[in-house]
């Protein structure tokens, strides 16, 4: 006789004790809701979304640039074209530093500011 069966069964159970304990449940034990600490991620992380902004970096100089989708090596740009679009919650110097915008001849653009989702 193969135990395999029972121990699948065992950490199936484990697992489902495991989810169920993150869950705690209204006063009349009815609706399942988030425990509060998983609560604070989710409203933290909504927040972010909120706050977040799509921005462009375009060129500085007309020239060479590292491409970064299309699998050539370098493309050339002109001045105010896009090197590249994203999306980021941590605003310009959140998400690159000076030094970088500066080595790779961008600027950062914000394009819009608000809710992403």
């Amino acid at each position: 006789m193969s135990f395999f069966p029972l121990l699948v069964g065992t950490a199936v159970l484990a697992v489902a004790v495991a989810l169920f304990s993150k869950m705690t449940f209204d006063e009349n034990g009815n609706l399942p809701k988030l425990n509060p600490r998983d609560e604070a991620k989710l409203q933290k992380r909504l927040k972010e979304i909120d706050d977040s902004e799509q921005y462009a970096l375009v060129a500085t100089v007309n020239g060479w640039y590292p491409c970064l989708h299309s699998g050539r090596a370098t493309c050339y740009l002109k001045i105010g074209e896009v090197w590249k679009y994203g999306v980021t919650s941590k605003g310009k110097f959140g998400r690159y530093t000076a030094a970088f915008l500066i080595k790779n001849r961008v600027s950062y653009i914000v394009q819009f500011k608000g809710n992403i989702s």
